[in-house]
């Protein structure tokens, strides 16, 4: 990730690039910036289509998001010894 901003800003770029599936930004970069109050913003380089959350919401997001992969998993191994 590369840096840059002035002073108390602390912003990244990435290093890996948007798919051709995110329509007129892929292969761009993310940029990354943490925001006073616990927020993060997210947007493709070189452009204004920001996404502005808060960590909670992220970190709730992640959480929900690997309860819900195993439970799937779960369901799917339950499945296949039913069949088998």
């Amino acid at each position: 990730m590369k840096t840059f901003g002035q002073g108390q800003r602390t912003v990244r770029v990435t290093a890996s690039k948007l798919p051709v599936f995110h329509g007129k930004d892929r292969g761009r970069t993310l940029v990354v910036e943490l925001l006073k109050g616990d927020l993060v913003s997210i947007r493709p380089h070189k452009t204004r289509h920001e996404q502005v959350y808060s960590v909670l919401d992220i970190y709730d997001w992640m959480v929900r998001t690997t309860a819900d992969k195993l439970r799937r998993d779960r369901q799917l191994k339950k499945k296949s010894l039913k069949t088998s």
